[in-house]
Formats: C-alpha cells, structure tokens, sequence
C-alpha cells in the first residue's frame, strides 16, 4: 500500500505523456500546417489581386498609357509590334483623336539584352529606344494620329515608372509611355 500513490503517479504521468503524444502533438501538427496552407493562400491571393491590377491597368484606355516593351515588341531585337501592342495601340488612338493637344511617345530601354545586329546598327541604348520609339510613332500615324501632334523621346537608361507601374522588377521599366501635353 504504501507503494500505491507512487504507482498510481507513474501510471497517471504514463496515461498523461500518452495523451499529449497522441493528441496535444498530433493537434499542434495539424495547426501549424493549416497555418501555413493558409498563408500559401493569402500569397496566391494577393499575387492574382496584383495580375488583375495589372490587366485592368493594361486594358485601361486613358490617354496617359504605360506598357512593358516586352508586351510590345516580342525581343529587345525586334521592331515588329506584337499583336496585343497592336490592338492595344489601336485602340488608344480613339482616345487619342478626341484629346487637344501634344501626343508624347517616350520609350525606355537599355541595350542589355541586345544581340550583336541590334548593337552594331544601334550603337547605344539611347538609339535603340529612339528606334523603338519611331515604329510606336510611325504605327500611331497610320492609325489616324497627325504627325504634327507627335512627339517623340527616346530614353537610354530605364528610369523606375513611378506612374502606372510602380512595383516591378528592373527589367519590367523598360517601357513605352503615351501622355497627352494640354495644348497652348
């Protein structure tokens, strides 16, 4: 008898450990890999709120317009507008036609990607995004713009977009800007 108190504490710890074995640990496991679910979730959540920010933003129609030269042009070597750039351009120009005043093409680049042709014809990145700016101008006049409402500026080193699209990678700030300049 005088053992039994003890006996009934170990067997009392036993059933105790046990429980907090196959319960309390299974419990806290499962939890911290709701939690986590759960976070990867939140980041997919706010990575498709960002894409649809984007999208819309892309798709607006205001005469003010930045877009990434990688949706324009297929390569930093290519002067062909892609077919989105196109439509999208396309259209801008109804905005366009219905504004007063100066149409500003600038393009941003650098010529860090260049291959050997473009390097060779365009000497720096500079003359590259002049280049680059040309077809976008060139592509607006057929489209109805007036010549003389044009304006073109060329950017050789890509310079953070603080207006459209604020939070991307450096890469992403070579650009194409479209503003409209009240008129005098």
């Amino acid at each position: 008898m005088k053992y039994l108190g003890w006996i009934l504490l170990i067997i009392a710890l036993v059933i105790g450990v046990i429980f907090y074995g196959t319960r309390y640990v299974g419990l806290q496991n499962r939890l911290e890999q709701q939690t986590r679910e759960a976070e990867m979730w939140m980041s997919k959540t706010e990575q498709a709120k960002h894409q649809s920010d984007l999208n819309a933003t892309r798709q607006e129609m205001a005469p003010d317009v930045s877009l990434l030269l990688a949706d324009v042009f297929p390569s930093i070597d290519s002067f062909n507008l892609t077919k989105w750039a196109k439509d999208t351009l396309g259209a801008l120009t109804n905005e366009l036609r219905r504004t007063k005043g100066e149409i500003v093409v600038s393009v941003y680049t650098d010529d860090k990607d260049a291959g050997l042709f473009t390097k060779a014809k365009y000497y720096d990145a500079w003359a590259l995004s002049a280049a680059k700016a040309a077809v976008v101008t060139r592509f607006l006049q057929s489209a109805g713009i007036p010549a003389e409402r044009m304006v073109l500026q060329a950017y050789g080193i890509p310079r953070v977009s603080q207006a459209t699209l604020p939070d991307l990678q450096p890469l992403s700030t070579r650009r194409l800007e479209i503003t409209v300049r009240a008129g005098q």
